[in-house]
């Protein structure tokens, strides 16, 4: 080959790792545009509002009684954490209580507790 033709090669192949290192940096972003997408589309997702309605009632175990305040006793629905107020009840830790949802946030639940349920 002489040396004119091996000049010309060489300018292809250079010319061409360019344009494949451009199209790796534009599929790089890409990628970056469709995880950022996903991720999204799974907040939505949790959005409680989207999950739960109010008025809705539910049968729940209490994971954390309220304190020695009158606080709010804690739970979740599917996930979303979930704030009962006891309406003058004594719940404790592995209580099983219907409750009825008065609030709903993006990220967490109010509720009202309505009845104790009997496990037996």
């Amino acid at each position: 080959m002489d040396e004119e033709r091996l000049r010309k090669l060489s300018r292809f192949v250079e010319n061409a790792r360019t344009q494949l290192a451009d199209v790796e940096r534009t599929l790089d972003g890409i990628e970056e545009i469709i995880e950022a997408e996903r991720a999204h589309t799974a907040a939505q997702n949790r959005d409680a509002r989207r999950q739960l309605s109010t008025g809705e009632t539910h049968r729940v175990v209490i994971i954390d009684p309220p304190s020695d305040d009158g606080s709010s006793a804690y739970t979740q629905i599917d996930g979303i954490a979930t704030f009962v107020a006891p309406q003058g009840m004594a719940l404790d830790t592995g209580d099983t209580v219907r409750i009825k949802l008065v609030d709903i946030g993006e990220t967490y639940a109010h509720a009202v507790a309505t009845e104790r349920v009997d496990d037996s």
